[in-house]
């Protein structure tokens, strides 16, 4: 029963890995696909490329906290291992993502709510640039060495499906939804739906004993497969 278990952990490896870094990313991406209902809730200017400037000013600052991510992170993983490291990136995700998706707007609270998005933005940055050591480093280790190249390539992999999934998510709702109601409260939505399911979804993979991935990680990984010494 074991052998028969260890020889699906590597697809389930793949499967948990890939769709945790894929949530990940759909959050991070969001903000831009979102951005011209994001200048005009907490960015309002009288000049609307001034409003859309300071948008992606702040959607770029989350990009300036991913180094500083992984290499916090990825000192953390390498003393507690990469499953607290991953489960702390998810984390940080889900209640950034959250707080863009209920922070008031600039008229309700004033300059708190740029303060707010743009804090939310850091952490985001932070969480993103933390994951993708951790779980690059996971799948490779997990692989053997004849297909480390195959198994790396899953992460670049749902980095791509989580930006399609949060394109097709606008697409969806500015096809679904009046103008006037998507730009009042409907574009929050995405925000607030991808912390539920990235909650439901990371807590299963990280909590369920049977998913491979994790049981491996905890007892059996450095026995199985080597760490890398060479990619």
């Amino acid at each position: 029963m074991d052998s028969v278990k260890e020889k699906k952990s590597p697809a389930r490896a793949i499967v948990a890995t890939t769709l945790g870094n894929g949530l990940e990313f759909f959050d991070l991406v969001l903000y831009a696909f979102f951005a011209t209902y994001i200048a005009k809730a907490y960015f309002p200017a009288s000049d609307p490329l001034v409003s859309m400037t300071m948008t992606f000013l702040i959607f770029g600052m989350g990009y300036l906290a991913r180094p500083l991510g992984a290499l916090v992170i990825g000192h953390y993983a390498d003393k507690k291992g990469r499953k607290p490291a991953m489960t702390l990136t998810f984390l940080l995700m889900g209640l950034s993502t959250l707080t863009i998706g209920i922070t008031p707007s600039y008229e309700r609270i004033g300059i708190a709510a740029p303060i707010i998005i743009t804090l939310a933005r850091l952490i985001q940055g932070f969480s993103a640039g933390g994951e993708l050591g951790a779980s690059t480093t996971l799948l490779v280790e997990y692989a053997k060495p004849h297909n480390r190249g195959f198994y790396g390539g899953w992460q670049v992999a749902s980095q791509g499906a989580g930006s399609v999934f949060a394109a097709m998510t606008l697409v969806i709702l500015v096809n679904t939804m009046p103008e006037a109601s998507v730009e009042a409260w409907g574009w929050r939505i995405p925000f607030l739906f991808g912390i539920v399911i990235n909650s439901q979804t990371r807590i299963t993979i990280i909590c369920n004993r049977r998913v491979a991935l994790f049981a491996v990680c905890n007892h059996r990984l450095t026995k199985d497969y080597p760490p890398v010494t060479a990619l």
